[in-house]
């Protein structure tokens, strides 16, 4: 195996914090910018199957992080951490970006990571408070999970549905040094990567 650089950036604009990569059906990689601490310049940017890169949302958001295809891949979910909350950018069919609009919002929270389930909930977690929330499709807001001992999950960051039938929910937790495997009780949404 050899490591090679892929990207380091593209247009012009060199990485400050390249957070979080999600694989479409059709082989494009975007890539979430952070931007920087307590600015609000994070973007999303797009990388094609032969590696070109575009700058595809300019944003600014303020600390995009974690990132999801939702449902029927017509949008693409944001994690935005110091909103604090989830935005939307419609993918419009050519493939560039559409509408942004607000998914929630989280007061008093730091959400890091997303996953769908096959219902359409969206699942975020969040590096504070210890909790993992689910959101419904008409944005009803309820916590899924909770550790106020910060345990079982401590300071949550991306969380992906796997297992045998795909529904356990997987949290990497950034303040101790395990995975967390949840019981969900419902199938997660399968990724372009579950294709067969």
């Amino acid at each position: 195996m050899k490591l090679e650089r892929f990207a380091d950036g593209a247009e012009g604009h060199k990485f400050n914090i390249p957070n979080y990569a999600v694989f479409d059906k059709q082989g494009n990689l975007y890539v979430s910018e952070s931007g920087a601490f307590r600015q609000i310049t994070g973007k999303v940017l797009k990388f094609s199957p032969n590696g070109s890169g575009t700058i595809w949302h300019d944003g600014g958001f303020n600390f995009a992080n974690g990132m999801a295809l939702g449902p029927e891949g017509k949008h693409l979910y944001i994690a935005v951490s110091f909103l604090p909350g989830v935005e939307r950018v419609a993918i419009l069919p050519d493939g560039s970006a559409g509408e942004r609009s607000l998914v929630c919002t989280l007061p008093e929270a730091v959400p890091d990571g997303l996953a769908f389930d096959a219902d359409g909930n969206l699942y975020v977690s969040c590096y504070s408070p210890n909790k993992i929330y689910k959101v419904t499709p008409s944005g009803e807001v309820t916590v899924f999970m909770d550790d106020w001992e910060a345990h079982t999950i401590s300071n949550p960051t991306n969380i992906a549905f796997g297992g045998p039938n795909l529904d356990q929910l997987f949290a990497a937790n950034l303040g101790r040094w395990h995975i967390t495997k949840i019981d969900a009780g419902v199938r997660g949404l399968a990724l372009a990567s579950h294709d067969g």
